[in-house]
């Protein structure tokens, strides 16, 4: 009877162990793939702020073209306008 409790407790005890192993194997997979979620987290953060000044970069580029064309069709059309008068002059 002794002998049949002590191989039941061993058996309960190498079960529990393996248990364990396999907890402790799980839990070095977890740590793993989330220090390489973090490492994509922190890729993304700086790709997002990479954007964000691009993103800013172009906003100003294209304020500045913008300008630039209004100005060029505003300095286009003022000549226009008095050539104009002066064909009507000439009529």
């Amino acid at each position: 009877m002794v002998a049949t409790t002590a191989l039941i407790i061993a058996a309960a005890l190498y079960a529990g162990s393996l248990h364990l192993m396999e907890m402790r194997a799980d839990l070095a997979r977890s740590a793993a793939q989330a220090e390489q979620n973090r490492a994509l987290i922190e890729s993304l953060r700086s790709q997002t702020v990479t954007f964000e000044s691009s993103l800013a970069a172009n906003g100003q580029l294209i304020e500045r073209m913008s300008k630039r064309a209004n100005l060029v069709s505003t300095r286009s059309s003022v000549p226009s306008r008095k050539k104009l008068q002066q064909k009507k002059k000439r009529w």
